[in-house]
């Protein structure tokens, strides 16, 4: 159950932290010294941190990380500024007698001679250290130990292919120098004894044979580098291309980028199957091709040209993470594709109106299957939880379930109806996950103020009496701004047991309804001196204030729950800020949109939009705001309209005409702003917002 407290109307904002963490397979690494990952989660403002162990990278000029197609990378163009992990060897965690340097490198042009990572100072003076390179189609790895006064060159046999990811690696173990390529060792030499010899006053370089020479830079991109204080076995080697080479695609041409006119969205069909949607603003094909588990690939769509799209995914595993792209063509026939887009079936909150699959459930009663049907028609009630005060053995509580998603609470103070209660419940499967039974007492209740969406009781509706709970509790209970208690059920009027019941309360004013029985209905309004955040920094005019009457005393918790932080960005992204309007509370994730009753923190509902981002709302501002029933988000050269109870997409607003790439608009939806009758924004440059997608820092940008 939610924290039993008083809810305090106003808004609290926390920062929810998305924090890095270095992988257990690094740390555990027996001998690792330390380990570069060149992926923009890696990058913290001008330094790329190392993922374990060694010193941070100086970014000493902007720097292109990329995430798609995989792997993350740094783009290197051969002109680069250098990038210098340490100045000399005393600066750096390096390995003095044994050592394995490991890198996943793609090289875009063999046949230039360029550094992959090493230190090393090769003249006619001095020959000491060790390097990976790139010499002519070959790979090389250099290396002097005491043992000699020259240092040993050994060069890989079989070409690079251009494009293409490979493993490298370099071992010595004191005696025995050796060179990887893709698992296979592809050159040897006993020449090299003793313990490493340093160069000293020479950078340890990444990306480049020399420090202060443009010539040697490397034309290609780097994924990871690692290195240890041992040698690495042959079998060590192979097997640690084998358990990744899966993750670095095969060279291709890239289509150009798709640019949908509209969408994708993902829309919930069940807790397995889920719709995809988009536009195009030619027609064309509908493709979408689906990464799921394992690695396969699944194509889906139609031959058909059309500007409107559909597909259903189907069989989706619970709390995966689904990848998916989107493919086209332009008006030559050329083919195009869309970033690779993230689905998590993580954030599926709906609750299941049947039972269980594997409970026994209650056979229907036609009375009380009428009676919940009848409730749920009569409020409009159908998300959130539902309290039922006085019991008799459960069947109004199981057909609530079966016809609707909210969460049932039972209460009663006798033990005997509680048990029936849940012998019912738990032969149905639904007890415990859909609903609870509580034998309590008549005087308050144990809960939070204002929780409740629904209010009706088995009893009265069996027996026509008034709860044993008072009416003053009641409405104690129930959620402001929509929440309904409907009593009775029963024909026949009621008599003064029920007057005396709802008597010196706000249920006095409760109105009698006769459909298909005598009911008691009570539909409580939205709480008086209860402010809003309604935008960015609370209202339009940017108050940073929600004009709450209602503060006073110490804050408490009301509600704990999802989606908690895991769909968060990054704290370093300044994200738009949750908004509260009517009751609702909108929470905008990383590409991801919540709904919640902002009273009890039901999530209503979630919405994947991989398009629809802003970060950073101090460079740029936020991309939401709320009014009434309506939450409005700028997606692209849009703004939508969604329905605050349902997430459904309503209406459509163009940043420019029709919003029609064929009508020379090339702005998207920028600022954006609602009240009760107006929707007001801004057009800007399209791409012009900050999305800190690859790490890029925004005054770079």
């Amino acid at each position: 159950m939610r924290s039993p407290v008083r809810w305090i109307p106003a808004m609290l904002l926390a920062a929810w932290t998305a924090t890095s963490v270095a992988p257990a397979q690094a740390q555990g690494e027996a001998g690792l010294l330390a380990c570069w990952r060149f992926g923009p989660e890696w990058k913290q403002g001008t330094d790329l941190k190392a993922m374990f162990g060694g010193p941070g990278i100086p970014l000493r000029s902007p720097m292109r990380f990329a995430v798609d197609p995989p792997p993350h990378r740094l783009e290197l163009n051969g002109s680069e500024a250098t990038l210098i992990i340490a100045p000399d060897d005393t600066k750096a965690l390096l390995p003095r007698r044994e050592m394995t340097i490991e890198a996943w490198v793609r090289v875009d042009q063999p046949g230039d001679t360029a550094g992959i990572v090493g230190i090393l100072a090769d003249t006619s003076e001095t020959n000491q250290g060790w390097q990976l390179a790139v010499r002519g189609a070959h790979f090389r790895f250099s290396l002097a130990a005491e043992g000699q006064s020259r240092l040993t060159a050994l060069e890989s046999t079989v070409p690079i292919e251009p494009l293409r990811w490979h493993h490298v690696a370099g071992t010595f173990d004191g005696a025995h120098q050796r060179l990887f390529v893709n698992g296979q060792l592809a050159g040897e030499s006993r020449e090299q004894t003793g313990a490493l010899r340093y160069p000293p006053a020479t950078p340890f370089l990444v990306g480049s044979l020399r420090a202060s020479e443009p010539a040697g830079r490397l034309l290609g991109a780097l994924h990871e580098i690692r290195l240890f204080q041992r040698a690495l076995a042959n079998d060590e080697i192979q097997q640690r291309f084998e358990a990744r080479r899966r993750e670095f695609p095969e060279p291709m041409v890239t289509p150009k980028l798709l640019r949908l006119a509209y969408g994708p969205f993902v829309d919930w069909a069940d807790r397995h199957s889920a719709v995809v949607t988009w536009e195009t603003d030619l027609p064309m094909p509908t493709r979408l091709e689906l990464e799921g588990p394992g690695g396969t690939r699944t194509p889906i769509g139609e031959t058909a040209a059309t500007t409107r799209h559909s597909v259903t995914l189907s069989g989706l595993q619970s709390d995966y993470e689904y990848h998916y792209r989107i493919g086209g063509q332009d008006a030559a026939g050329e083919p195009l594709q869309t970033a690779r887009y993230l689905f998590d079936t993580s954030f599926f909150y709906a609750l299941l109106r049947a039972p269980t699959p594997g409970g026994k459930p209650a056979a229907i009663n036609d009375r009380h299957a009428e009676a919940a049907a009848r409730i749920l028609q009569r409020t409009g009630v159908s998300d959130g939880y539902c309290l039922v005060l006085g019991a008799v053995d459960g069947r109004l509580a199981l057909e609530l379930v079966r016809q609707s998603r909210l969460k049932i609470v039972v209460v009663d103070p006798r033990d005997d109806r509680i048990a029936a209660v849940r012998r019912t419940l738990d032969a149905a499967g639904v007890y415990g996950t859909r609903a609870s039974a509580q034998q309590v007492a008549a005087g308050p209740l144990p809960y939070g103020d204002l929780f409740a969406n629904l209010v009706v009781s088995e009893s009265a509706l069996d027996a026509n009496e008034p709860p044993v709970m008072s009416a003053a509790e009641v409405h104690r209970l129930l959620r402001p701004g929509g929440g309904v208690a409907l009593l009775g059920g029963q024909s026949g009027d009621f008599g003064a047991a029920w007057t005396s019941w709802r008597a010196n309360s706000p249920l006095a004013a409760a109105e009698t309804v006769e459909d298909h029985g005598h009911w008691l209905q009570f539909r409580r309004d939205p709480l008086a001196g209860a402010g809003e955040w309604s935008h960015q920094y609370g209202s339009a005019d940017n108050t940073s204030t929600s004009l709450d009457e209602l503060v006073d005393g110490d804050l408490q918790v009301a509600w704990w729950g999802d989606p908690g932080p895991r769909p968060m960005p990054d704290r370093g992204n300044r994200n738009p800020a949750p908004l509260s309007v009517n009751g609702r509370l909108f929470i905008q994730g990383n590409r991801i949109l919540f709904g919640l009753d902002a009273y009890n923190g039901t999530i209503l509902w979630t919405l994947s939009a991989p398009e629809i981002r802003r970060a950073n709302v101090t460079r740029d501002c936020s991309n939401m705001t709320a009014a009434g029933d309506r939450l409005y988000v700028a997606h692209g050269r849009w703004c939508l309209a969604l329905d605050g109870q349902s997430g459904t997409r309503v209406q459509r607003f163009a940043a420019e005409g029709d919003g029609s790439m064929d009508h020379g608009g090339q702005f998207d939806w920028g600022y954006v702003s609602a009240g009760p009758d107006r929707l007001i924004g801004s057009r800007q440059k399209r791409d012009a917002a900050y999305l800190g997608d690859d790490g890029e820092w925004y005054e770079d940008f």
